[in-house]
C-alpha cells in the first residue's frame, strides 16, 4: 500500500489514470464532516421519544443476545436507527426529502467533494457502514453520480460483519479493489480496505464539529449528574438507595402489595426529582453572581439543553403512573372496576401529589432567593417537603413517622452548623443519622402506648448501618490505633 498524502485536506486525485483506478471513500468524517447515523438522529422528531428509543436500546444492551463477537460495534447503531425508523416511520422520509440537503449543504468536505467529481462514470464508489436509506439522500446532494456501498436498514449487521474489503471485491472484482484508491480518516475501520488496496489517502478528520445527537434535548437528571454531583453516583447513591428505601421502609406497613407499593414509590420520587432540578439549575444560577460561589468546574463547561418545561411534563407523566400504582398498591384503585376509582385517585393522590410539587419548586425558589445565611430557617423546609410530602398521600406508623423526621434532622443539622460558619461534615452525616434516629426512637419510646419495637424499625437500623459502614470502619481503626498509642505510652513510662 502506497499512502499518497497522511494529512492532505486539499486533494487533487485527478491527477491520476481514473481510467485505470476505482476511488473508493468513506463517508463519516471523510466526505462529510460529521456523521451520518448521529445527524440522522439529531434530526429525528419528536426529539423526546427518539431519546427514549435510543436509551432504551443503550441501557438494555439488547444486542448481547445476537450472535458474534463485537457485538457493540455492529448492532447498536444498526438497531438504534432501525428502531427509529420503524416505531416512528415519519423520520426516513422526513429526513430523505427536508433534513438530508440541509445537512450535506453544512458538513460536506467541499475540497474533497470538488476533486473527486471529475472521476469518471463508474470509477467513484462511496463504501460507509452507514444505512442506505440514510446516507444515500446525503451523498446524492455532494457526489450525485458516485455509486453507493452502504449498510442495509433491515440487515444492517451484514457489511459491518464481513467488511468493506470483501463487498467491494463482490462488486466490481478484486483486481480493480487492489488497484484503487482508497480515500478515509479512519485506519482502524477501513483496515481492510487499505491493507489489500495499493494507494491510499488519509484525510485529517474534524470530529470535533460533530454534533451529539442528544446534546441540545432535555435528558432528566442530566443536570444533576454531570454538573450539580459530578462523579459521586448521587441519583443512585442519595436518592435512590437513601431516600427512596428509607422512604419505602417508612410507608411499606400502608401497602396491601408491597412491591407494587415500593415500585410505585420509587417512580413518584423519580418524577419528584425531576422537579427538584429545576431548584438546582437555579441555585447554580444565583451562585454565578454571588462574591464566593459554590460551583462545579462542569458548570461553566455545560452545554446540554435544561427544559423547564420538558421536567414538568416528564415528572407529570411517571407521576401519573406511579400514582396509578399508588393506587393499585393500597387498595383504593380495584383493577377488576379502575374507572370507579379514578376520580377519588385524583383527588386523594393527584391533587395533594402536585401541591407536593409545586411547594417543592417554591421553596426552592425562595432558598435560592433569600441571603446565604437566611437559607438556614429554609433548609428544613425544602427537606421536609422533599421527605414528608408522601405523608399527604399514605399514612404510615410511629416508626415511620420518625425515619423521615430522622432524615430531615440529619440533614439539616450539618448545613446549619456550615451557614453558622463552621465545617461540614458531609463525611459523618450516615453516622449523624443513626444518632438522631436512635435518639428520636427513645425520645417517642417514653410515649404512653408507643409502639417501636418492630420489624420496620429494625430495617431501619440495619439499612442505616450498611450506609455508615465505611464510616464506622474507619472510626473503629482509629479508636483501635489510640488505644495502642496510649498502651504503649503507658509501656514505655514504666
Amino acid at each position: 500500500m502506497n499512502k499518497i498524502d497522511t494529512n492532505l485536506t486539499r486533494l487533487s486525485v485527478s491527477k491520476t489514470p481514473q481510467d485505470e483506478r476505482d476511488v473508493l471513500v468513506d463517508l463519516d468524517l471523510t466526505l462529510i464532516h460529521d456523521i451520518s447515523t448521529t445527524a440522522f438522529l439529531r434530526s429525528a422528531r419528536p426529539k423526546l421519544a427518539v431519546l427514549m428509543i435510543v436509551k432504551a436500546i443503550q441501557i438494555s444492551k439488547v444486542w448481547r443476545l445476537l450472535p458474534g463477537a463485537d457485538k457493540a460495534r455492529i448492532y447498536q447503531d444498526w438497531l438504534s436507527v432501525l428502531a427509529v425508523a420503524i416505531l416512528l416511520p415519519w423520520t426516513v422520509p422526513v429526513w430523505t426529502f427536508l433534513h438530508a440537503r440541509r445537512v450535506a449543504k453544512a458538513s460536506a468536505n467541499e475540497e474533497l467533494a470538488r476533486s473527486l467529481r471529475d472521476t469518471p462514470p463508474g470509477k467513484l464508489t462511496v463504501v460507509t457502514f452507514g444505512f442506505g436509506p440514510i446516507v444515500r439522500p446525503l451523498i446524492r446532494h455532494i457526489l450525485p453520480d458516485a455509486e453507493v456501498l452502504s449498510c442495509s436498514l433491515l440487515r444492517g449487521d451484514r457489511l459491518r460483519k464481513s467488511g468493506k474489503y470483501p463487498a467491494m471485491v463482490a462488486r466490481i472484482g478484486q483486481e480493480r479493489v487492489v488497484n484503487a484508491i482508497v480515500i478515509t480518516d479512519d485506519e482502524t475501520s477501513d483496515h481492510d480496505l487499505l491493507q489489500h488496496c495499493r494507494y491510499s489517502i488519509l484525510v485529517k478528520s474534524r470530529d470535533d464539529a460533530v454534533k451529539p445527537a442528544f446534546r441540545d434535548a432535555y435528558i432528566p437528571f442530566r443536570y444533576l449528574e454531570t454538573v450539580k454531583r459530578p462523579g459521586s453516583q448521587y441519583l443512585l447513591r442519595q436518592v435512590l438507595l437513601t431516600d427512596c428505601v428509607f422512604l419505602i421502609i417508612a410507608f411499606w406497613p400502608t401497602f396491601a402489595n408491597p412491591i407494587l407499593g415500593a415500585i410505585s414509590l420509587i417512580i413518584l420520587h423519580l418524577s419528584f426529582f425531576i422537579v427538584y432540578e429545576i431548584g438546582y439549575v437555579e441555585n447554580d444560577t444565583v451562585a454565578r453572581e454571588e462574591r464566593n460561589p459554590t460551583l462545579s468546574p462542569e458548570f461553566f463547561q455545560y452545554t446540554g439543553n435544561f427544559s423547564r418545561l420538558g421536567a414538568w411534563l416528564w415528572a407529570i407523566g411517571g407521576s401519573c403512573v406511579g400514582l396509578l400504582g399508588l393506587g393499585v398498591a393500597t387498595g383504593r384503585l380495584a383493577l377488576t372496576d379502575p374507572f370507579t376509582g379514578l376520580g377519588h385517585l385524583l383527588v386523594d393522590y393527584g391533587v395533594p401529589w402536585l401541591a407536593v410539587l409545586i411547594a417543592a419548586v417554591v421553596v426552592f425558589r425562595i432558598y435560592n432567593a433569600v441571603a446565604p445565611v437566611e437559607r438556614i430557617a429554609v433548609y428544613p423546609v425544602l427537606q421536609l417537603v422533599k421527605l414528608g410530602g408522601y405523608g399527604l398521600l399514605l399514612a404510615t406508623t410511629q416508626v415511620g413517622a420518625i425515619i423521615i423526621a430522622t432524615l430531615v434532622l440529619a440533614r439539616s443539622i450539618p448545613y446549619l452548623v456550615y451557614r453558622a460558619g463552621g465545617a461540614r461534615p458531609w463525611s459523618d452525616e450516615p453516622i449523624a443519622t443513626i444518632v438522631v434516629f436512635v435518639v428520636l426512637l427513645g425520645c417517642v419510646s417514653a410515649v404512653p402506648g408507643a409502639d417501636i419495637l418492630s420489624l420496620q424499625a429494625a430495617l431501619a437500623l440495619v439499612w442505616l448501618g450498611v450506609r455508615a459502614r465505611r464510616q464506622l470502619r474507619a472510626k473503629a481503626a482509629r479508636l483501635l490505633e489510640g488505644r495502642q498509642d496510649a498502651a504503649e505510652k503507658a509501656t514505655q513510662t514504666e
